[in-house]
């Protein structure tokens, strides 16, 4: 499938192709055995998946990562002669090859003005190798180089013994998505849809459990290759109110993300039901502010905390989802989710923690109220609104009516205070909802709570 190239300003350059991952023992070969193979779990992959572009390996060379190797791969290195190794990524920006570079004509190392040239060469052959997979998946018949065909009605994805028409009398659509993704993850219907894409229930065939699949925006695949290492960080903050991370996959350019399948729903769907009692509402809040507080020691920020982000395990028990993605996909500029955005962040400045503490207030009150504290007209008046933090339905920052509860009033004392005057942290967040609702007055929250 690939030969080794000449390069035409130096020494051959071999392209090393991932062999079959099924094997027992998966590896980068060369065709024209040139070059010996290199497994796929080496630090030298390890290093391409995670920075992309390219890297130098040479011991002489004080940008190379030579010194960071193991030995097995330092005399790889050594044996292989190589000054620079590139990745050959496809068409899902996932590395498929690696191109591997010796010294120059000249006798000289690898310079960096010929890294450009090298990473261009590399890109070329990355898109020409995953054409010929494509194409040979296809004649093949394999299931996950089909797409998938969906009832546009019920969301069910069509079986391959299934007739045309759906059981519930539509018609199947083709759609950009496989019905077996990465060759383990087996699609089987919509869960909801939004600004961000589609959600899917999906089957693990490989460890047999119910996950959720998400599609994402086209556009932001490059910018993937960065979410892949911070997916894998974020997955290590381990806490009962945030879902689990599985994976980043990639099918025909398109990226999804594989996450923990939460069957209780969202919270966005349970508040069309009406207001949620308040002792639960509050039980919520926190658990979702100690998540929160988790994330930032982890050193994150959700970025994102809004109804639909917010599920429920089969039990109730409450969990956070999709953290860390509105940062990548500039979703918090989405009129769905500029209903949850402070007033910081509204008048430009970047994002910080108490940036996640605000939606988790208007969520709050939401809960509660049944209505959402700056509901308006269109997205120029519920920025106002924001803006000038006027909870809907009060006639100023405070109103002489009583609010629905002892939770929603402190949420809206919150919502009306200055910056100086809320909650700093997650964890404060907690601890003065905690103490508020002992307050016999809730309209005396903020006088009676203090923060710093």
């Amino acid at each position: 499938m690939t030969r080794t190239v000449e390069r035409g300003c130096g020494s051959p350059a071999s392209l090393l192709v991932a062999m079959d991952t099924g094997t027992k023992a998966p590896r980068f070969g060369d065709p024209d055995a040139r070059v010996a193979p290199l497994a796929r779990a080496s630090a030298i992959v390890h290093l391409l998946e995670s920075v992309g572009g390219s890297i130098r390996v040479h011991p002489n060379d004080a940008a190379s990562a030579f010194e960071l190797l193991p030995p097995g791969e330092a005399r790889w290195v050594a044996e292989t002669d190589a000054d620079a190794v590139v990745a050959v990524l496809g068409s899902g920006a996932e590395v498929i090859g690696m191109l591997v570079v010796g010294r120059r004509f000249d006798g000289r190392i690898v310079r960096s003005s010929d890294l450009p040239f090298l990473e261009a060469l590399a890109g070329a052959a990355g898109l020409a190798i995953a054409r010929l997979l494509l194409l040979r998946a296809s004649a093949a018949g394999l299931p996950d180089a089909q797409p998938a065909h969906e009832c546009p009605v019920c969301g069910y994805l069509k079986a391959a013994d299934d007739p045309v028409e759906c059981g519930c009398g539509s018609q199947y659509v083709e759609t950009a998505m496989p019905r077996l993704l990465a060759g383990k993850y087996r699609l089987t219907r919509r869960l909801g849809s939004g600004g961000m894409g589609r959600v899917y229930l999906a089957r693990d065939i490989s460890l047999e459990r119910d996950v959720a699949v998400k599609t994402l925006p086209l556009g932001i695949a490059s910018r993937l290759m960065g979410l892949k290492s911070e997916a894998w960080a974020m997955a290590t903050v381990a806490h009962v109110a945030l879902a689990q991370i599985y994976a980043v996959e990639f099918w025909r350019g398109r990226p999804f993300l594989v996450g923990e399948f939460l069957a209780g729903g969202t919270l966005a769907e349970r508040l069309r039901g009406g207001p949620v009692p308040e002792t639960e509402a509050v039980r919520i809040t926190v658990a979702l502010a100690d998540a929160l507080a988790a994330l930032r020691e982890g050193g994150y920020l959700h970025g994102d905390v809004k109804p639909s982000n917010i599920g429920f395990t089969s039990n109730g028990s409450p969990k956070l989802l999709d953290f860390g993605l509105a940062r990548e996909t500039d979703a918090a500029l989405a009129g769905g989710t500029l209903r949850y955005l402070s007033p910081e962040v509204l008048s430009g400045r970047p994002a910080a923690e108490p940036d996640d503490i605000w939606p988790l207030c208007v969520v709050l009150y939401e809960m509660v109220s049944g209505r959402h504290p700056f509901a308006g007209g269109g997205i120029d008046e519920v920025t106002g609104r924001i803006l000038r933090q006027r909870v809907a339905g009060r006639a100023g920052p405070v109103s002489d009516s009583a609010p629905p509860s002892a939770a929603a009033g402190f949420a809206a004392s919150v919502l009306a205070a200055p910056p100086s005057a809320r909650p700093a942290t997650a964890r404060e967040f907690a601890d003065a909802l905690d103490r508020a609702l002992g307050v016999g007055d809730p309209q005396e929250v903020i006088i009676m709570t203090s923060w710093t």
